[in-house]
């Protein structure tokens, strides 16, 4: 499950690699390691934590925006078939499931209201 080698600059000490590590099996105790060159031009490797790429259950919804919890737009939903699609997907707001909810943005919502 070797990602392609592919080199970005750091700024401020930060790589960001983006699209070009892709895991398509589960997995456990997995590391990532990175090689710098280092200023004298000795190589120097950083390895990760361990981690775990585990699977994620139909029905579960994600976010992909700020927004409030009852807007549509800011949802997606991991479908058989499909992954993760945001057609016909609404907020998860009625409270009629016993899916998981994955919340990576900021997500306002109204109190007044009844939340089950």
């Amino acid at each position: 499950m070797a990602a392609p080698v592919s080199n970005v600059n750091a700024i401020s000490g930060l790589a960001t690699f983006s699209g070009v590590i892709k895991h398509d099996q589960l997995a456990t105790g997995r590391r990532l390691t990175a090689t710098d060159l280092g200023f004298v031009g000795l190589l120097q490797d950083t390895t990760s934590n361990t981690f775990d790429i585990v699977d994620v259950a139909i029905g579960t919804y994600r976010t992909v925006s700020n927004g409030t919890w009852t807007t549509d737009a800011i949802w997606q939903r991991m479908t058989s078939g499909v992954g993760w699609t945001s057609t016909g997907v609404t907020s998860p707001a009625d409270g009629n499931h016993t899916d998981s909810i994955l919340v990576y943005h900021t997500v306002s919502i109204n109190t007044t209201g009844s939340y089950v």
